[in-house]
């Protein structure tokens, strides 16, 4: 009985990790763009079209936000 309650509080454990994981990529990948805009100025909206449509094509969506996309944003916002 013990093993299935370590088990439970182990995988949940895991669980609440991960949820933190990617909530604070979320919130990473939102300021990023914001902090790059005010240290270079906006980057070229062709080039974030360009972005766009690569995350698109790469991760096999057709409608809507892919999801590499903002990490995208940010990579072409540094480079400006």
């Amino acid at each position: 009985m013990s093993l299935d309650v370590e088990s439970i509080a182990r995988q949940s454990a895991k669980g609440v990790a991960r949820y933190m994981f990617h909530r604070d990529h979320g919130v990473r990948v939102k300021r990023a763009p914001h902090m790059l805009e005010k240290r270079y100025g906006r980057p070229d909206s062709a080039r974030l079209r360009l972005a766009e449509a690569y995350a698109r094509e790469v991760s096999g969506e057709v409608s809507g936000e892919a999801r590499n996309a903002p990490w995208l944003r940010v990579y072409i916002g540094d480079r400006t």
